[in-house]
């Protein structure tokens, strides 16, 4: 009978998919507590480097660093259908114990969908953001989705209204930012990156996607443009997302008459060592509320998918940072708003009028998003979903 259980634990498996670099890193350290609390468990999937270095058996590499709105969806296509393939035939051919879907909730509610029609248990984890736009997807969420493992207490009552099973866990980042947010010598880690230590430094973040660079990173530059012309002694830096090509960056920058310094990686680096941001919005712009950095958020996509998707965008507030706040600290300017004119005069007025207004009322998001742990806590409800009780 022992030899028959330890038999039966050495086979459970999850598959776990993690479309976007953020959900890598999420992946990441969730397989790790998985691991740590149950070392037999299989695991395998969609994801990237953060996760194959956890331990993850990767079918497929990311598909979809660049897909952002209609085009880039299109663009990705080929990659996509592949990756989709081979996670649904795995699902089929050898089904896990339950499959582990984080955020990328087009691609994602499909593997749902498969998975369920073969009865393999569906837990979400980072929810898709459903309060932002196209609501409707609860219904197909109730449908495949087991359990609902979810960041903010808001989503957790929303979820629960519409009859799905949900956890509130916890925002990982508090996790996977720890050492970051002890950090507070500023001068040390502009040495690091080797800027001025003194002076306003202006930080620009374009967006981990090939996709956000081509339409977000222009905006960015005009905006620079038009703020080093109407203030004095602005020193800024870019920083580039690890895995983009160099060379798009520097075609488009060579369009631009700004001096700015690029730095690949160390996003976190830069949003500690700048007085403000110009983020494209996205999981960075929680990243930076967490680290007390005032920013203006923006976001730029093709035509098609504005007039396609814009209707579907529920209103009030999009960026995860007030969100997480409850209310809107940085100003978002979205889409047909989003132009230099627009985010420079917002981007002076915050430097000369609200940099420390901004910064008190930054102060409560790390306070919103409760303790660290969420990774350990997200670990316990899976493992709850893949075992026998009292094993």
């Amino acid at each position: 009978m022992k030899q028959e259980h330890e038999t039966q634990a050495r086979r459970r498996s999850l598959l776990i998919v993690a479309g976007e670099s953020s959900g890598d890193g999420y992946g990441a350290a969730l397989v790790r507590e998985l691991l740590q609390q149950e070392p037999r468990l299989r695991v395998a999937g969609l994801g990237g480097p953060r996760m194959a270095a956890a331990g993850v058996e990767l079918l497929q590499d990311l598909p979809a660093p660049a897909v952002i709105g209609v085009g880039g969806g299109l663009n990705n296509l080929g990659g996509l259908v592949r990756a989709y393939r081979k996670l649904t035939h795995r699902l089929s051919v050898e089904p896990p114990d339950a499959v582990v879907l984080i955020e990328f909730p087009e691609f994602n509610l499909m593997v749902a969908r498969h998975a369920k029609r073969v009865g393999v248990p569906v837990i979400y984890y980072v929810s898709p953001q459903v309060w932002a736009w196209r609501r409707g997807r609860l219904k197909k969420i109730a449908k495949y989705v087991r359990k609902m493992l979810c960041l903010f207490q808001f989503e957790k009552e929303m979820y629960r209204r519409a009859g799905i099973d949900v956890t509130l866990v916890g925002h990982p980042l508090l996790d996977t930012m720890a050492e970051k947010l002890e950090v507070t010598d500023r001068p040390a880690v502009r040495r690091s990156l080797g800027l001025p230590e003194t002076g306003t430094l202006i930080g620009l973040l374009p967006g981990s996607r090939r996709k956000e660079i081509e339409y977000v990173l222009p905006v960015l530059l005009e905006s620079a443009e038009i703020m080093q012309r109407r203030m004095k002694d602005l020193t800024f830096v870019t920083v580039w997302a690890e895995g983009l090509d160099p060379g798009q960056f520097s075609q488009i920058a060579a369009g631009y008459r700004v001096e700015s310094r690029t730095v690949s990686g160390r996003a976190h680096d830069v949003m500690l060592a700048s007085d403000l941001l110009l983020v494209c919005s996205g999981t960075a712009t929680l990243e930076a509320g967490l680290l007390g950095t005032p920013m203006v958020v923006t976001y730029k996509a093709d035509i098609l998918s504005h007039v396609i998707f814009g209707p579907l965008i529920s209103p009030g507030n999009y960026a995860l940072v007030n969100i997480a706040a409850g209310k809107q600290v940085v100003p978002e300017l979205y889409m047909i708003d989003a132009t230099p004119k627009r985010i420079s005069t917002a981007a002076l007025d915050m430097l000369c009028n609200r940099l420390d207004e901004t910064r008190r009322n930054l102060a409560v998001v790390r306070e919103k998003l409760g303790s660290p742990g969420a990774s350990a806590r997200a670990a316990d409800e899976i493992l709850k979903v893949i075992q026998p009780v009292g094993r």
